[in-house]
């Protein structure tokens, strides 16, 4: 809202990292219940707006230049499928 530049496209690939070394944590310790129920359907949701969107128009950190070609928003595409 308002005059904030959007979409910020590094969210799905920094939260989907995020979830995955989350997940494996928990996978570790015995938990692959929980993971299966709780956190396999976001991580594949962001995985997939990744695969889609890769190459769509978004803004930079600080929410002022728009652009396709953000090194950090690849950067954390490519380390989120990279921990699958």
């Amino acid at each position: 809202m308002g005059g904030w530049c959007r979409p910020q496209t590094d969210g799905p690939g920094l939260r989907s990292a995020a979830l995955i070394l989350f997940a494996d944590l928990l996978l570790k310790n015995g938990q692959s219940s929980y993971v299966s129920s709780n956190m396999l359907q976001p991580i594949k949701f962001d995985l997939d707006w990744i695969m889609t969107n890769w190459m769509s128009d978004g803004c930079d950190l600080w929410e002022e230049v728009r652009s396709n070609d953000f090194f950090w928003g690849r950067a954390a595409y490519v380390y989120a499928f990279e921990q699958c």
